[in-house]
């Protein structure tokens, strides 16, 4: 069931789209998700790089970012925790991790499918 969705007004692809699924809302359109966000907050890299280092990112720390749609964050987190660590995005809509594997160009962040509240990761494996 589609919930909303919000054309481009110069062009025919939904730019927002919002389905429910079994597990919740999900968000579905990568490229007019990045478009909806980088207008919201402003500049989407200053913003996820501040919220990145709000987090406590550090070099060499392991990061977790849930429901990390098109990946920002994700990669402003690798940015952060540098060579020596890793981060992991988690996303419910196959096409945000799609979007974030084609376009994410840092060896030391991965994307992967799956829903926050099943994710199959053993305990304190973050910091």
């Amino acid at each position: 069931m589609i919930l909303v969705a919000q054309r481009f007004s110069t062009d025919h692809e939904l730019m927002f789209r919002i389905e429910q699924e079994a597990h919740g809302l999900l968000i579905t359109n990568p490229r007019g998700y990045r478009v909806f966000t980088t207008m919201f907050f402003g500049g989407r890299r200053r913003h996820d790089a501040a919220v990145a280092a709000a987090a406590g990112a550090r070099s060499g720390h392991r990061a977790l970012d849930i429901a990390c749609g098109p990946g920002s964050l994700a990669v402003a987190l690798a940015d952060r925790v540098g060579p020596g660590g890793e981060v992991l995005g988690v996303d419910a809509a196959p096409e945000m991790v799609d979007y974030a594997r084609a376009h994410c160009r840092r060896p030391n962040c991965r994307f992967e499918y799956g829903v926050a509240q099943a994710l199959d990761l053993p305990d304190r494996s973050f910091d």
